[in-house]
């Protein structure tokens, strides 16, 4: 249906402030995912059911840790959906290839774990606030991550998890979390990033299971029962 097609930037601001639109949006937390085949592969069957699963109106941007808000497009073309999806592989302490010039910079520092949690938080905290802004009703994220570490306790990480909890509790963003890792290799508590950002936003928890694919069923009716 052509009347579907998401034709710019405004169209899409128009789209997503109606009440029959659902939004959503997919941060891929590449830093914060291990590129083993044995977590890639699963993972991206479990993303290709998730965009399988959504409807004709719902709209759908996709994020990682680099992604500027600038260039976060809603879309409602499977096809380019399932593309991202079926392309995804995790950086979990890989440094090279370096993908942009801010990364460069990262490499000069000697906290460079850390700062990469802090990049993964901030754009995250972007993209909830950005959401909230869209219209009232409810929106849901996926965060697709093994869980970025928090460092020492009140160390500024700590502070950039607050300010995504407070952006998503303040606009309506439900947060909930992918951990790829199969079953028994997650730790057992959870991540705490991974464990606040759902606890905190009334989210699902896909953590320390062999069915992420199965899951992910349960964030779409989620939004469904939201809307209805």
């Amino acid at each position: 249906d052509e009347s579907l097609v998401v034709r710019s930037p405004e169209h899409a601001a128009v789209e997503a402030a109606r009440d029959d639109v659902r939004l959503f949006a997919i941060f891929l937390d590449d830093y914060h995912v291990d590129k083993s085949p044995h977590i890639t592969l699963p993972l991206r069957k479990a993303l290709q059911h998730l965009v399988e699963q959504f409807g004709p109106n719902d709209l759908i941007a996709v994020m990682d840790p680099l992604t500027p808000l600038s260039h976060l497009e809603f879309t409602r073309s499977r096809s380019d959906l399932l593309r991202r999806m079926v392309t995804f592989e995790g950086r979990h302490r890989e440094l090279f290839p370096v993908r942009s010039v801010l990364e460069e910079a990262q490499h000069a520092q000697r906290n460079i774990w850390e700062i990469r949690s802090g990049v993964t938080l901030s754009a995250l905290g972007s993209l909830v606030t950005h959401l909230g802004g869209l219209r009232e009703g409810r929106k849901s994220v996926l965060f697709v991550s093994q869980g970025p570490p928090l460092g020492r306790i009140g160390g500024p990480n700590y502070d950039r998890l607050r300010d995504v909890l407070q952006a998503a509790n303040r606009g309506n963003v439900t947060v909930h979390v992918l951990d790829p890792r199969p079953l028994g290799k997650s730790p057992l508590g959870g991540v705490d990033s991974l464990f606040r950002l759902h606890r905190e936003t009334g989210g699902r928890a896909i953590i320390n299971t062999n069915d992420h694919g199965g899951m992910v069923g349960g964030i779409i009716s989620d939004a469904s029962a939201y809307y209805l």
